[in-house]
């Protein structure tokens, strides 16, 4: 599986080149910071700190979750890392820190390419503007066999 990794800003994407029909849109995942421990998170971190986690990560991991918050006017952001679920997903994307405008401009992108958003975070951040965070998965189309394959 080839790996890409372009980072925009404040954006992190990670996909593979495999090429496969879209999936319906109800085949959603969707999950909360509440289906992790607290102990699965990182640290709280500058978005800077974990763009270089990002870059860091071992190539079978993902961004499971991320999160943010204005933590007395200093955004921060943190993380839930995990396998990659090859067993039910071939690529996926982790974003964070985007305005409204950027969040939904991506959020369409990603779901024409058949793309299901798994979770979604936002937090006014210390300049006053929401900051929307997200991880998006691709589903497997049925009957496929795992992506690492």
């Amino acid at each position: 599986m080839r790996i890409l990794i372009p980072i925009l800003s404040s954006i992190a994407l990670l996909t593979s080149c495999d090429k496969q029909s879209p999936p319906p849109l109800s085949a959603g995942f969707k999950v909360t910071s509440s289906d992790y421990q607290n102990s699965e998170f990182s640290d709280w971190m500058t978005e800077s700190d974990q763009r270089m986690a990002f870059d860091s990560k071992d190539n079978n991991s993902y961004f499971a979750y991320t999160e943010g918050r204005n933590n007395g006017g200093l955004n921060q952001y943190r993380f839930v890392l995990k396998p990659i679920p090859t067993d039910r997903a071939s690529e996926w994307a982790a974003f964070w820190g985007l305005t409204s405008e950027e969040f939904d401009q991506l959020d369409y992108k990603m779901l024409k390419q058949g793309f299901i958003r798994d979770n979604l975070q936002v937090f006014q951040g210390s300049d006053g503007i929401s900051k929307h965070q997200a991880v998006w998965l691709k589903p497997l189309p049925s009957g496929s066999e795992s992506a690492e394959r």
